[in-house]
This record gives C-alpha cells, sequence and structure tokens, in this order.
C-alpha cells in the first residue's frame, strides 16, 4: 500500500496537472506496440451460415465513417433522437436492454477501453442460442428517410449483433431516386458485415388491380428472403421487425423489441401519428387497421380520444403498453412462428368467396394470428413514428433545462428529481421519458373480442378509401378462447426467463427452429498470450503500468507547479449543511424521562418581553396587522411538520411586489420579502431539503393565476403565500379572479396552506380609497378560511398624518423599496410566530388555540404520543374510540367502523361546496372549476408550433436565456387582418376567456380587434379592443363565452380589419378556460 502521505498529496494535485499526466498517460498508451497484445489486427466473423467461410469486419473507425455518410446524403431527421438525453434515461436504457445486446463488444474486456484501449482484438463467436433477428421493409418513394432509417438499422445492428440480423428490403414503383440510393446503401451495408437484400422492381398497381391484393404481394415480396434462408440455408429466425417507410429512433426499436420479447407477444406495435389540419396537433393515425381489444376501432383524435375502451385508454394515457385485437402503425415485430409452422400464415386479401370483410392486409393478418393461436396482440404508446420532417419535430421535441424554462425560480432544497420533470406530463414530451416500473409488468391478455368493427374495401384502382359499409364481423371461436393468448414458447430476453422460471420454479423452455446447424467458434490461444496482455485484477499489466505511469507524473508535477488555495465563492443563502431538528422528539424524550418540556422558541410568548416585532412596530399594530385569522387549520398542519423535523415548501405568488421589482429586480434577493422570510423559516426549522420558490410576475395580477397557477407553483407544495393587493382591481370581477386563484390552490392534490398578504400602496389609495382590493380579498379569505394579514395598518395611520413619512419605504407610489420589504417580512414573521407559539402551547396540552388534529403527513401516534393527540390527550393514553351507535344493525355498525377509521382528507381542509356568490336553488347546476391555460410563457409545455402555420399569427419571446417570469414578453401576435388563430381548450365549469396586452392609445392609436368565439358558436363572438385609457401595457383577462360544456372545445380569434391593410398588432397572451 502506498503510504497516506502520498494520497494527500495526490488529492492536492492542481487541475492542470492532472491533465498533463493524463495526456501523457493516453500518449504512452497509443504508442506501444499492438502486437504485444494479439497477433490478430482484426476481428474475424465466423458466419452462421458457413463455419468455414471467415471474413475481416471493418474496425471501429471504418465504421464511424460509414455512419458519417448514412447520416449526410440527405436531412438527418432523427439524428436529435437520443443525442443530448438524460444521464438517467441512458442508465435506464443500457439497464433494460442489455440482454438484447448479440456480441461481446471490446469495451466490455476492460473498463480502461471506453478510452479507446483493448486488451485483445477479439474474435465474433455466434452461438447456437442467439436470438436472431429479420428485418422486412416495403419502400415506396422513399428518398427523404433512406438514411434515416439505414443508420437507426446501423445501430440497432450494432447492439443486437449484425451476425444476428438479417435485413430484406423491397422498393417498387418508387418516381424519385430511392432505387440510386439503395444501391449507396447496399454497398456501404455490406461493407460493415450486415447482411441485407435489396429487390426493386418497377411493378406499380394496375388502375384495375385490386389495392389489398397488391399490397398483399408487395409485403410478401419483403418476406421471400425469410423462406429462402430457411430452404436452402435451414437458418431460422426468432422476431421479425416489419417496417414501413417511417423515421424511428434507435430506442424505438430497441423497446419494441423488448415488450415484445418480455410479452412473449404474437404482434407488438407502435403509435404513428398523423398532422390534424383542423386541429393544428398531431392525431393517431393508422386507425383503419387499429382495434381495441373490443373490436371498436380507434379514432384519428389526439391521445386522450384514440381508445374507447376506458382500461385501455387509461393505460394508453399514461404510456403502458395496451392490449389490441389488431394493429400495424408503422413497425409491427411478429413472433415467426406461424410463418414456419401451420398454418404458414402470409399477407393475403379477403376470402371474398366465404364473405369474409375485404379488411386491410394488416388486419387480416391479424385475425389469422388470433385463430392461429398467436393473439397476444399489443400497441405500445411510448414509441411514437411520424412519416415527416413536421410531425416528427412536434412528437419528439427536444428537452430544455427545466431551471431555465419553468414559471418560478427556486431558492434551496435538493437537485431537481429528472422523474418529476414537468416537461414528461405532455403527451408529445421529449424523447428521453424515463422508463416507469410499470412501463416493465407483463401485459394480462385476454380473450380476443367476438366481433370487430370492419370497414371494407372491395374497388379497384385509386380510391380515396373503403368502399364498403363497415359491419360487425364475427371472429372465429378459436380467437375468443384462452387458449388464443396462450404462450407458445418462450421469446423473451434470457434475463427475464431465468427470472420468470426462478419465480414460477417451473416454465417452457424456448422452442429452437429445428436442425439448425452447430456454430464453430475462434477464439485466441491463450497459451500465446505475451506477459503484457496478461490480467491482475481484470486489467491488463498493459494498463496497470499507464496508471502507474500517470500517478508518477501527477505526483511529481506537484512540485512543479504547486497548487494554491481558492477562496470560497460568496453567494445568496443556501439550505446545504442544515441539520433537521425534530422538536416534536426532543420533547417526547424529555416527557419520558420525567422532565418538563420548556418551550424552545424565544420569540413565545406572542408579544412577550422576547417578542422584538412586538416592540418594533407594537402589539396594536400587529394584531391589527392580521385582517383575518380563521381557524389557520392548514398552515397549523404545515407548523406540525416542520416541528416533525421535515422539509417544507414555501411558494410565492404575486405581482410587481412579490418579483422584487422596485428592490433590485431579482426575485431570490436577500432584501426582498420572499428570501428574508425563507431565511428566517429555515433558522427556526433547517432542512436542508426544504426549499422556496417564486413565481410572481411583474403587473400581473389574479385574472392570469387564476387560472395558470399551476405553471408557477412545484408538483408539490406546502405553503403558497398570495400577494395581490395592488395588482387586482377593486372590484367584483377582481374578486371572482382572486376568488378562483385560492379555489384552484386549495383544491389542488397537495392541499397546501394558503395565506394571504397585503401590502399597502399610496396610489391604490389615491384610487380606491381605504376600501382596495384588499377589502375584496378579504372577503374571499373568510369564505375560505384563510389567513389574511396585511402591513396597511401599521403604515396607514402614518400616511394619513403625513404622506411623506412612509416615502423611505417605498422606490415610488406603488412599489416597495428594501425597507419595504423588510416591513413586509417582519409581518409575515410575526404572525407565523404567533401560530408557532400556539401550536407548540396546544402540543404541550398547555392551551386549546390550534385545531388538534391537523396531523403532517408521516405522523406516527406511537413515536410521538400525546402531542397533537386530542384534547385531554397523554403520555400511554390509549387514543379515544367514537362513542358506539345506539341502534343495532349493519348499517349502525358499518357507520362506526367508518367513524373508527383516519378521516385521509380533514373536513377543516375541505373547501366549499358552492362559490362566493352561489345562491340556494340555484336553476343551473354548480359546476367545480378545472382552471385550464394556454399560454405563451408556458415554455415547459409550450404550444406546438404547427398552430401558427399558414395562420398569420407569430409567437413573439424575448431573448435566448430571459426570464418566464415577464408577463409581456412572451405573446402571440399578428397585424395582417384575417389571420385566423384556433386553440385547443378543456373547459371545467364553462368560462372561457382571452387574456392579452391593452396598450395606451398614446401609443397604438385606435389599436386593432380582434373576434373570438368557441368552436361554432359564431353568433356569440365577443369583439376585444386592445387600445385603452392606460398609462402602460396592462395584461386584460376579458371572457368571451360562460357556460360551455365540460370536455374539450377550440378557440378561434380573427384579426378583423381590411385584408392586405396592416393595423397595431394585436398581443395576446393566453386562452383560458375554468
Amino acid at each position: 500500500m502506498l503510504p497516506n502521505a502520498f494520497w494527500s498529496q495526490l488529492k492536492r494535485a492542481p487541475t492542470l496537472a492532472l491533465v498533463i499526466g493524463l495526456l501523457l498517460g493516453v500518449l504512452i498508451g497509443r504508442t506501444l506496440p499492438s502486437g504485444l497484445l494479439s497477433t490478430t489486427n482484426n476481428p474475424i466473423f465466423v458466419s452462421r451460415l458457413s463455419a468455414r467461410k471467415q471474413f475481416t469486419l471493418p474496425n471501429v473507425d471504418q465504421r464511424r465513417r460509414v455512419l458519417d455518410l448514412l447520416s449526410t446524403l440527405s436531412p438527418h431527421h432523427t439524428t436529435e433522437c437520443t443525442r443530448n438525453s438524460q444521464p438517467l434515461y441512458i442508465q435506464q436504457v443500457r439497464d433494460r436492454y442489455k440482454s438484447l445486446v448479440g456480441h461481446k463488444t471490446p469495451s466490455e474486456s476492460t473498463w480502461f477501453s471506453s478510452w479507446g484501449f483493448s486488451d485483445s482484438q477479439h474474435v465474433h463467436n455466434v452461438p447456437s442460442n442467439e436470438h436472431k433477428y429479420f428485418f422486412a421493409i416495403n419502400l415506396y418513394n422513399s428518398f427523404d428517410i433512406i438514411p434515416d432509417l439505414f443508420a437507426t438499422l446501423f445501430r440497432v445492428s450494432a447492439i443486437l449483433g449484425y451476425h444476428n440480423v438479417y435485413v430484406s428490403i423491397y422498393e417498387n414503383g418508387s418516381t424519385d431516386q430511392t432505387k440510386a440510393l439503395l444501391r449507396i446503401f447496399d454497398a456501404l451495408t455490406r461493407s460493415v458485415g450486415l447482411r441485407v437484400t435489396i429487390r426493386t422492381s418497377t411493378r406499380t398497381r394496375g388502375a384495375f388491380n385490386h389495392r389489398i391484393e397488391y399490397l398483399a404481394e408487395v409485403r410478401n415480396q419483403a418476406f421471400n428472403p425469410l423462406h429462402e434462408l430457411r430452404d436452402s440455408h435451414n437458418e431460422y429466425f426468432d422476431t421479425i421487425i416489419f417496417m414501413n417507410d417511417i423515421l424511428p429512433c434507435v430506442d424505438d426499436l430497441l423497446e419494441l423489441i423488448w415488450q415484445s420479447r418480455r410479452n412473449n407477444a404474437g404482434i407488438t406495435c407502435a403509435a404513428d401519428y398523423m398532422y390534424h389540419k383542423e386541429l393544428s396537433t398531431p392525431v393517431f393515425y393508422d386507425n383503419w387497421v387499429a382495434r381495441d381489444i373490443n373490436g371498436t376501432a380507434l379514432e384519428n383524435a389526439p391521445f386522450e380520444n384514440v381508445f374507447h375502451d376506458p382500461y385501455s385508454a387509461d393505460r394508453f394515457q399514461m404510456h403502458l403498453p395496451v392490449q389490441v385485437q389488431s394493429c400495424w402503425n408503422g413497425i409491427a415485430v411478429l413472433d415467426p412462428a406461424p410463418f414456419y409452422s401451420p398454418p404458414y400464415i402470409k399477407f393475403r386479401m379477403a376470402r371474398l368467396a366465404e364473405e369474409e370483410c375485404s379488411a386491410s392486409e394488416c388486419s387480416l393478418i391479424c385475425n389469422d394470428y388470433w385463430e392461429a393461436g398467436y393473439g397476444r396482440i399489443m400497441m405500445v404508446p411510448r414509441v411514437k413514428l411520424a412519416y415527416d420532417k413536421k410531425v416528427f419535430d412536434i412528437i419528439h421535441p427536444s428537452r430544455r433545462n427545466l431551471t431555465a424554462i419553468r414559471g418560478f425560480v427556486r431558492l434551496g432544497g435538493l437537485p431537481d428529481n429528472p422523474r418529476t420533470d414537468p416537461q414528461d406530463r405532455s403527451w408529445f414530451g421529449p424523447h428521453d421519458r424515463l422508463f416507469t416500473s410499470e412501463e416493465s409488468d407483463e401485459v394480462i391478455f385476454a380473450p380476443g373480442p367476438s366481433h370487430v368493427w370492419c370497414w371494407g374495401w372491395d374497388g379497384a384502382g385509386d380510391i380515396d378509401g373503403p368502399d364498403v359499409d363497415p359491419i360487425w364481423e364475427i371472429m372465429p371461436d378459436r380467437a375468443q378462447s384462452a387458449d388464443s393468448v396462450k404462450v407458445k414458447h418462450h421469446r423473451e430476453p434470457r434475463d427475464l426467463y431465468m427470472q420468470r422460471r426462478s419465480g414460477l420454479g417451473k416454465g417452457l423452455a424456448r422452442i429452437s427452429p429445428p436442425n439448425q446447424y452447430k456454430l464453430t467458434g475462434m477464439g485466441s490461444d491463450s497459451s500465446k498470450l505475451t506477459r503484457w496482455n496478461q490480467k491482475v485484477l481484470g486489467v491488463t499489466n498493459r494498463i496497470w503500468a499507464i496508471i502507474f505511469a500517470f500517478i508518477i507524473i501527477v505526483s511529481l508535477s506537484r512540485f512543479i507547479q504547486p497548487s494554491t488555495q481558492v477562496a470560497p465563492r460568496l453567494g445568496s443563502f443556501t439550505t446545504d449543511g442544515l441539520v433537521p431538528k425534530n422538536y416534536l422528539h426532543d420533547a417526547n424524550y424529555l416527557i419520558g424521562n420525567g422532565s418538563d418540556t420548556p418551550n424552545p422558541f424565544d420569540f413565545c410568548p406572542v408579544f412577550g418581553p422576547k417578542d422584538d416585532f412586538a416592540e418594533k412596530y407594537g402589539v396594536v399594530a400587529l394584531a391589527q396587522s392580521r385582517l383575518h385569522l380563521g381557524s389557520g387549520g392548514r398552515v397549523h398542519r404545515v407548523i406540525h411538520k416542520a416541528l416533525l423535523g421535515q422539509p417544507v415548501t414555501i411558494s410565492v405568488l404575486g405581482g410587481s411586489i412579490s418579483a422584487c421589482h422596485g428592490a433590485g429586480g431579482n426575485p431570490l434577493s436577500p432584501r426582498c420579502y420572499p428570501s428574508r422570510f425563507f431565511q428566517w423559516w429555515s433558522s427556526v426549522f433547517p432542512h436542508p431539503a426544504s426549499q422556496l420558490t417564486n413565481g410572481a410576475m411583474m403587473r400581473t395580477n389574479s385574472g392570469y393565476f387564476g387560472f395558470c397557477s399551476s405553471h408557477h407553483l412545484p408538483e408539490e407544495t406546502d405553503l403558497v403565500i398570495l400577494e395581490f393587493d395592488i395588482d387586482d382591481e377593486a372590484s367584483q370581477r377582481g374578486m371572482d379572479n382572486f376568488e378562483l386563484l385560492v379555489r384552484s390552490i386549495l383544491d389542488r392534490p397537495d392541499q397546501p396552506a394558503v395565506v394571504i398578504l397585503g401590502h399597502f400602496s399610496p396610489q391604490t389609495h389615491t384610487t380606491y380609497g381605504f376600501a382596495g382590493p384588499d377589502h375584496w380579498h378579504n372577503i374571499v379569505a373568510q369564505f375560505y378560511d384563510v389567513p389574511h394579514i396585511s402591513i396597511k395598518p401599521i403604515l396607514y395611520p402614518s400616511y394619513m398624518s403625513n404622506p411623506d413619512l412612509i416615502k423611505p419605504y417605498f422606490a415610488d407610489p406603488v412599489l416597495a423599496n428594501v425597507a419595504g420589504h423588510e416591513i413586509l417580512s417582519d409581518v409575515l414573521v410575526s404572525y407565523f410566530q404567533s401560530q408557532i407559539c400556539a401550536t407548540w402551547s396546544t402540543a404541550g396540552g398547555h392551551s386549546y388555540d390550534t385545531i388538534p388534529i391537523m396531523m403532517a403527513p408521516g405522523y406516527n401516534p406511537g413515536a410521538d404520543t400525546h402531542l397533537f393527540g386530542g384534547v385531554g390527550a397523554r403520555k400511554g393514553a390509549a387514543v379515544p374510540e367514537p362513542p358506539r351507535p345506539i341502534d343495532d344493525g349493519v348499517e349502525a355498525e358499518k357507520k362506526h367502523a367508518i367513524a373508527s377509521q383516519p378521516i385521509p382528507i380533514y373536513p377543516e381542509l375541505r373547501i366549499p361546496p358552492v362559490r362566493i356568490n352561489t345562491r340556494p336553488k340555484e336553476a343551473r347546476p354548480f359546476e367545480e372549476v378545472a382552471p385550464f391555460c394556454v399560454s405563451a410563457n408556458d415554455l415547459v409545455n409550450p404550444v406546438p408550433p404547427s398552430l401558427f402555420y399558414g395562420s398569420g399569427w407569430h409567437a413573439a419571446h424575448p431573448e435566448a436565456g430571459a426570464s418566464p417570469l415577464l408577463t409581456d414578453g412572451y405573446y402571440w401576435y399578428t397585424s395582417l387582418p384575417l389571420s385566423r388563430l384556433r386553440v385547443p381548450i378543456k373547459v371545467g365549469a364553462g368560462d372561457v376567456g382571452i387574456y392579452f396586452l391593452k396598450e395606451p392609445m398614446s401609443k397604438i392609436g385606435e389599436g386593432s380587434e380582434i373576434e373570438c368565439w368557441v368552436d361554432d358558436n359564431y353568433g356569440g363572438a365577443v369583439i376585444i379592443e386592445n387600445a385603452g385609457d392606460v398609462h402602460d401595457t396592462v395584461p386584460t383577462l376579458a371572457v368571451i363565452d360562460h357556460y360551455v360544456t365540460r370536455g374539450s372545445h377550440y378557440v378561434e380569434c380573427v384579426l378583423l380589419g381590411e385584408e392586405g391593410r396592416n393595423v397595431p398588432a394585436f398581443k395576446i397572451i393566453g386562452v383560458f378556460a375554468t
């Protein structure tokens, strides 16, 4: 062992020294003669077809040059599929597909070979039990996609093993340069050792050829080599992959193959998409073939409306494999057993003489699989395929930096969890969406349906679509039996098969094709290995020599260039290194040892001698600052969670004040109230995972956040602070918007606490007098039992006495400066100090000021007895049971059992079942709100560019790197009259609105107008003007419809004016619905 002093010196080596040592070590390794390792310079491939035939495979550099050529002959659409994948996804893919790797690569020899070293030149030995893959491809006018197709095949074959792959391509009737390009790729593909047969023909479908008969013949042509290899060389394949002219990614093919083998499926399909002009979005495409497991046709619709069967629809929307009756969808992975044995399935047209429905040749082969007992047919929604660049870019958006695009900034907390990236909520999310455990579960297959919806195509010639009335076709009895989905033989990867056998104790053995040739492999003789090539601890002596040389060089460089001490970087507040404290556990320990439980908080009791804020502002002013306290149930639950030593997430929503406009402009500035409050919280309840998020936006009111709050809050939060007292208007409409915001937050699944924080503004008081927006907000606070605190009682008396007295707290008549933010923070901290003191006093049984059952998740009554245990609870006392019912009977027992169970959602946390303006016995039933927001500044799930194609509308964004918290920085605009924009929406309670920028008339004159309506309700269209009597650009909400039915709709807007004559640009921020 080397002395510790040596290692300490090595750790202190500077970065430059490490780089120099690394380069020298690599140089030494590269200059060592390759003959020291092996007498063979190139790997030898032993063909499965003939053990006597040997040929040299190209080396890695040669393959790279071929791949570059494959990628540059035409636009390479799929090049970004896996280029910038997130690290966790890369690791998942490696673990998931390692069982598919069909050869031993040089990188498997030693870990050091990842730098380009290899301890030996390996020989490709083809064992007899390797899985064999047959790719069948039909091409027609496919010049644009061929480079992508072959580049993907090259990569996939390198993983599966070139010797395990055979590619058969049949092209016919192309009028572009497909044939010429195929000749080039034929030579290039063979040069890397990939077996390929490419056959071309000038044949086209005649004017009177039956379409299905013709397509079946064309597809069977691609299958001809499958049977030729069986007949001439007795070579059988284990999996067939049939591909249309699509744009697949490498992991798309691997996932389909993995799922096919994992589930021993007869047929496994992807999901293909086409662009729908009317909906302005891609929709599911191949519904002529695809049928649900109940026999109904899938829909050319967005993802939420593709399936009719509820169970299948749920799985599809969760990206989980779905059992179907039939599918094809661009790529189909087939079990070849029915091709090799009776009934010897092949593509065919319908048996019209037997009155069989003239369905697609792909539908008929699925029916034949069912009848042959291979009805385990499934679709993999994760694999999304496109036929052109436009759709491909929409369904495969690139992943962006979450910190730069989400609608809030963050202070403290742990690194983002890649599994909860909100970008993955979108159906057309990034390609590297992480796998869930459910995606690896086996699909449970049910027997087929008794009837299948069939839309026949009996005519000849160029008919646009099916020409026969659809019918419900009766399926054969065997397709409806359990035998149709019984596993006939196991095709799953060996590791999964062994797991199955170890779990079940028995299983069917893999059925191998008959009379396969026994393969021989060629390996190097270990007796001929040189001393340099011998291994110690799995690493060759040559590599050990390089490592020791590297260490010596690094240690010597320590004396050549001494390391220098780098001063630690000073930054803003961080939660790193904070040690959590469980106050309740410590209190229980003291009680258990017979000691008193002192109050651990110096600021208790409230307004006592150690209450610094009471001394600073006065008891009366602080008491008056709490405009409405309510029960405080949710706040107490947050405090209880903090007392347990658990992390707490605090979120802020507001306008210019919370965005720190007027005090530096940085929403996380330590001089502004959000950060000041969070730093105080962390000093009382330290935890490295606690975090502050600030989603406030300058000059933005609750009219926006009422619909789009989810864009500006994390997935889970404990406390939301709302500050809108100077941004909202003091009116009924302003109260309605604020109510929608409060209600939607309280109704979130995580049930956060909400606290309303009020700022006092001289300008707001000048406009509205004493009854400003805070008056309307207090109505909402009372109705929803939400605390409302404000700095108004502290500043108002001085302001009325002499307005100049409060100027030191303002940057202008509206915005608070640093001193003003200090008051905001102090008032907020003082309120929470009072709640902490009350909570602790209740926990100790000294008072009853708080609701005793507000327990946080993770609370264990056995570990923390008596604390929050209820009225009069003491250590060791049993939890009292609810009183027994007086009446006997089953119903009474049920009620008692229900009462004995813990309530998952506390009644005190439920929101009122109606809204503020709801009247008793209204004719129209109450509809719960479900805010929906399509916003230009939603960069996590942005509107697809296809929405603007040919519409005359454009998307405006600030410069790259600008914050998404700029309300007027992101919008859709047009200045060309008659430009039409259609936006899909989802409606809950029925209100639909347009959020737009109203601009001063002094700037845009008479401005411009748009006319908007919902669906085809043109008669109810509303005209919106963008010019107004305002001093600055103001975001404004205009409601265009009420009582729209719940579900999917669309909003259409057109710019009014004379065609061809430009008008001032109309700017829309978003389209909203309740």
